[in-house]
């Protein structure tokens, strides 16, 4: 996926007990549909170990030219420590 042509925003991830809320909103700034990528999450220590290793997969699969997705989604994860 050209990621050059998306952008990221309003990316948030929420903490409960074993379970990580994300959200945020992808923005196609082509003039072409764009496959929708899958996004790495790395959670990270102070000590720079990682806690938390996850790839989102968003239902949507394209994004049409010059508009914008948005995804909540909310997974199951054991956290080490």
């Amino acid at each position: 996926v050209d990621t050059k042509n998306l952008n990221l925003t309003k990316f948030i991830a929420t903490v409960q007990e074993q379970e990580v809320k994300f959200s945020g909103a992808i923005t196609n700034i082509s003039k072409r549909p764009m496959l929708v990528p899958r996004i790495k999450i790395l959670g990270v220590r102070e000590d720079r170990k990682i806690i938390l290793e996850k790839v989102l997969i968003l239902e949507d699969k394209i994004i049409p030219p010059s508009s914008e997705i948005s995804f909540d989604k909310l997974v199951g994860v054991n956290i080490q420590n």
